[in-house]
């Protein structure tokens, strides 16, 4: 762990650093303002800070506070050393932002406690990073594909259809369905409809234009926006995926449900629904279509694509 020891004095500097290399951290030095910020500006900042006398009590505080003002890097502990007897100083560099505080002279083990308490604090907090950011990701994500979930691909869409209300232009939907999901799983086990799931949305993504949007909208189906498309566009562009998704199989092998050896890749097929809408159309409005045209799709026997228009849209409502 990377510690800056920042002390205009060249003794206690050295007094800190002998400590600290025979502790195993790797120390980095800094005897005045300047030096001590040019050291968070680097590529990988110290974690902890033993902030000694920097030129006045002013120049202490400021310290704390620029640093607390990097908020895009990892949090740096801060631990003040200071003479005793100034107590009013410590006061306001906690409040400044310092972490905790150690009063001169003091004894290595105090300062070791103190460094090793910093550095428990620290793994708490990248503990509770990790463990927030992946609270955030499964809020917005399906965990068998990766891809958004339900609510985050409808959120997408309540956006794109604000965004194409104001410049006035259409919004390509396609429904992406695996056809027989249940009798896959019924002949083979749900890893294999897993499987086909996995390997629908991998092609999906695979193949999706960098500003349009995907996400799994619920069992065997996906809602694709494909942006700025009118009716014979988004017609195309399912087309485009239907052709992507040709011929795509699932190994069963692992499963054992097969005749012979050549019948281990189960053939996936996929019914898509597709439709056109504008800002004026409200999302429930265009998904309701967009499921009709995917369960007739599905209806006259899968493998196909559908296209429907939406209802007109209600007339604005008089002032």
């Amino acid at each position: 762990m990377k510690v800056l020891v920042a002390e205009s004095n060249a003794e206690s500097r050295q007094s800190l650093q002998v400590p600290l290399d025979g502790w195993g951290y790797q120390v980095a030095l800094a005897e005045d303002l300047a030096e001590t910020m040019a050291t968070f500006r680097r590529e990988a900042p110290p974690a902890i800070v033993i902030l000694g006398t920097l030129g006045d009590h002013t120049t202490t505080k400021q310290v704390c506070r620029e640093v607390r003002e990097f908020g895009d890097k990892p949090y740096i502990y801060i631990l003040l050393v200071t003479p005793k007897g100034e107590s009013e100083h410590i006061l306001e560099v906690l409040e400044a932002g310092a972490d905790d505080y150690l009063t001169a002279p003091y004894d290595p083990l105090e300062l070791k406690a103190r460094l090793r308490a910093g550095k428990r604090i620290l793994d708490l907090r990248e503990e509770l990073h990790r463990a927030q950011a992946t609270i955030g990701y499964q809020a917005y994500h399906d965990p068998l594909t990766g891809l958004w979930n339900r609510g985050a691909i409808i959120d997408a869409l309540q956006r794109e259809l604000a965004r194409v209300r104001r410049e006035k232009s259409p919004v390509g939907l396609l429904m992406v369905s695996v056809d027989a999901l249940k009798d896959i799983n019924d002949k083979y086990g749900h890893m294999a409809g897993d499987d086909a799931i996995r390997v629908t949305a991998r092609e999906l993504r695979a193949s999706l234009r960098p500003y349009d949007a995907l996400g799994r909208y619920g069992g065997e189906s996906f809602l694709m926006i494909v942006t700025g498309c009118a009716s014979r566009s988004a017609v195309k562009q399912a087309e485009r995926f239907q052709e992507t998704l040709k011929g795509k199989t699932v190994d069963i092998s692992q499963w054992g449900k097969f005749v012979s050896g050549k019948d281990t890749e189960l053939p996936i097929q996929h019914s898509i629904g597709v439709l056109s809408g504008t800002g004026e159309h409200d999302s429930e409005t265009l998904l309701r279509s967009l499921e009709g045209a995917l369960r007739a799709a599905r209806g006259a026997g899968g493998n196909r694509i559908e296209s429907v228009t939406p209802p007109p849209p209600p007339p604005p409502k008089k002032p």
